[in-house]
Protein backbone atom coordinates (compact mmCIF):
# COMPACT_ATOMS: atom_id res chain seq x y z
CA UNK A 1 0.00 0.00 0.00
CA UNK A 2 1.45 3.70 -0.98
CA UNK A 3 1.16 5.20 1.83
CA UNK A 4 1.77 9.27 2.83
CA UNK A 5 5.03 8.99 5.06
CA UNK A 6 6.92 11.07 7.03
CA UNK A 7 10.04 11.00 8.89
CA UNK A 8 11.16 7.87 6.59
CA UNK A 9 7.87 6.03 8.38
CA UNK A 10 4.69 5.19 6.25
CA UNK A 11 1.34 6.02 7.94
CA UNK A 12 0.93 2.29 8.03
CA UNK A 13 4.02 1.09 9.99
CA UNK A 14 2.71 4.34 12.68
CA UNK A 15 -0.21 2.65 12.78
CA UNK A 16 0.37 -0.97 13.13
CA UNK A 17 3.45 0.08 16.09
CA UNK A 18 0.88 1.49 18.19
CA UNK A 19 -2.11 -1.00 17.70
CA UNK A 20 1.01 -3.75 18.47
CA UNK A 21 1.73 -1.74 21.65
CA UNK A 22 -2.12 -0.94 22.57
CA UNK A 23 -3.09 -4.12 21.79
CA UNK A 24 0.01 -5.67 23.61
CA UNK A 25 0.46 -8.04 20.29
CA UNK A 26 3.92 -10.24 20.43
CA UNK A 27 6.00 -10.12 17.81
CA UNK A 28 5.88 -13.77 17.09
CA UNK A 29 1.54 -13.56 16.88
CA UNK A 30 1.59 -15.70 13.81
CA UNK A 31 -2.26 -14.28 13.18
CA UNK A 32 -1.71 -10.80 13.68
CA UNK A 33 -0.79 -8.66 10.53
CA UNK A 34 -2.52 -5.52 8.70
CA UNK A 35 -5.63 -7.23 7.47
CA UNK A 36 -6.52 -8.70 10.29
CA UNK A 37 -10.28 -7.51 11.84
CA UNK A 38 -8.98 -5.84 14.83
CA UNK A 39 -12.37 -6.31 16.98
CA UNK A 40 -12.89 -9.44 15.71
CA UNK A 41 -10.02 -10.99 16.41
CA UNK A 42 -9.95 -9.37 19.93
CA UNK A 43 -6.83 -7.30 19.04
CA UNK A 44 -8.80 -3.83 20.24
CA UNK A 45 -11.73 -3.91 22.31
CA UNK A 46 -14.36 -0.76 22.64
CA UNK A 47 -11.43 1.41 25.08
CA UNK A 48 -8.55 0.07 22.23
CA UNK A 49 -10.87 2.04 19.77
CA UNK A 50 -11.50 5.46 21.80
CA UNK A 51 -7.54 5.35 22.24
CA UNK A 52 -6.61 4.11 18.60
CA UNK A 53 -9.26 7.48 17.47
CA UNK A 54 -7.16 9.53 19.90
CA UNK A 55 -3.88 8.29 18.71
CA UNK A 56 -4.90 8.84 14.94
CA UNK A 57 -6.27 12.57 15.59
CA UNK A 58 -3.38 13.53 17.46
CA UNK A 59 -0.70 11.97 15.49
CA UNK A 60 -1.99 13.25 12.19
CA UNK A 61 -3.55 16.05 13.01
CA UNK A 62 -6.92 15.17 11.32
CA UNK A 63 -10.46 14.51 12.27
CA UNK A 64 -12.27 11.49 11.44
CA UNK A 65 -15.30 12.14 10.07
CA UNK A 66 -18.52 9.50 11.25
CA UNK A 67 -18.30 7.86 7.69
CA UNK A 68 -14.59 7.32 8.41
CA UNK A 69 -15.28 5.54 11.57
CA UNK A 70 -18.36 3.51 10.26
CA UNK A 71 -16.24 2.52 6.82
CA UNK A 72 -16.20 -1.17 6.96
CA UNK A 73 -12.32 -0.14 6.22
CA UNK A 74 -11.78 1.04 9.80
CA UNK A 75 -11.05 -2.12 10.97
CA UNK A 76 -8.21 -3.25 9.71
CA UNK A 77 -4.23 -1.51 9.78
CA UNK A 78 -4.76 -1.55 5.80
CA UNK A 79 -7.61 0.15 6.23
CA UNK A 80 -7.29 2.63 9.11
CA UNK A 81 -4.44 3.61 6.96
CA UNK A 82 -5.98 4.34 3.80
CA UNK A 83 -8.81 6.32 5.61
CA UNK A 84 -5.92 8.28 7.35
CA UNK A 85 -4.16 8.93 3.47
CA UNK A 86 -7.45 9.84 2.14
CA UNK A 87 -8.34 12.36 5.15
CA UNK A 88 -4.25 13.77 4.83
CA UNK A 89 -4.92 14.20 1.19
CA UNK A 90 -8.52 16.27 2.01
CA UNK A 91 -6.21 18.25 3.56
CA UNK A 92 -4.57 19.48 0.85
CA UNK A 93 -1.49 17.02 1.31
CA UNK A 94 -0.54 17.76 4.69
CA UNK A 95 2.04 15.10 6.57
CA UNK A 96 1.40 14.14 9.92
CA UNK A 97 3.57 15.91 13.20
CA UNK A 98 6.88 14.94 14.12
CA UNK A 99 6.98 12.17 16.17
CA UNK A 100 6.00 12.79 19.65
CA UNK A 101 8.58 11.62 22.52
CA UNK A 102 7.14 8.77 25.07
CA UNK A 103 8.02 7.39 28.15
CA UNK A 104 11.48 8.97 26.77
CA UNK A 105 11.94 7.21 23.65
CA UNK A 106 10.78 8.51 20.13
CA UNK A 107 8.47 6.49 18.65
Amino acid sequence: MNTVSHAGRSVTDRLEEFVRELGRVAEDDGDFNRQVHLFQAGYLDSLGVESLIVFIEDEFDIELSDESLNSPGFSTIDGISAIIDAELRAKGGAHAREPRTVRGEQQ
